[in-house]
Parts: C-alpha cells; structure tokens; sequence
C-alpha cells in the first residue's frame, strides 16, 4: 500500500467524525441551546479537514498536473476550498477575537 492511499484513508476517517457530531449536538441543541456552540465547533473542524484534504489533493496527488484539470473542476476545488476556510476563520474569529 503506497504512502497516498494511506492518506487517503486517514482522510477518510477523519471526515465522518466531526460531521456526525454536528449533527448529534444540532439534535442536542433542539432541547439545550448549550450544544449549538460545540455543533459550530465540530462543523469548523470539519472545515479545517476539507481544508486540509483539499491541499493535500492539489500538491500531491495532482501537482503539476493542475493546469490539465478542466476549468470546471478547478472551479469546483476553489469553491470547495475557499468555503471550508472562510468557515473555519468565521468560526474561529468569533470564538477567540469578538
């Protein structure tokens, strides 16, 4: 087994993770407002995950080869990534800055 798919299962084990948890302290949150910060939290490290898997995919698993993505997919990965940081960095501002 090569050291990428080693990675990518990584990735892929971390990804459900905090996903589920957001959405069990989003049910939690339904009888204690108490939950939504933590719910906020598990879906900004998610974020940071994508973030995270969405370099990794771009400098190593496809590296030079990005100018021969179509438009269309790279469009995708732009909006995929920038979404992810501004969602991590909206939740972490809010946490520790204001």
């Amino acid at each position: 087994m090569n050291k990428s798919s080693k990675v990518l299962r990584g990735f892929g084990i971390l990804l459900p993770i905090p996903l589920v948890s957001t959405v069990v302290f989003f049910l939690l949150a339904q009888s204690d407002p108490y939950y939504i910060d933590k719910a906020m939290w598990s879906l900004g490290i998610f974020s940071l995950i994508v973030v995270c898997f969405t370099v990794y995919f771009k400098e190593v698993v496809i590296k030079e080869n990005w100018s021969d993505i179509p438009l269309f997919f790279r469009f995708v990965w732009w909006f995929i990534f920038m979404m992810n940081s501004f969602n991590f960095i909206y939740q972490f501002m809010t946490t520790f800055i204001f």
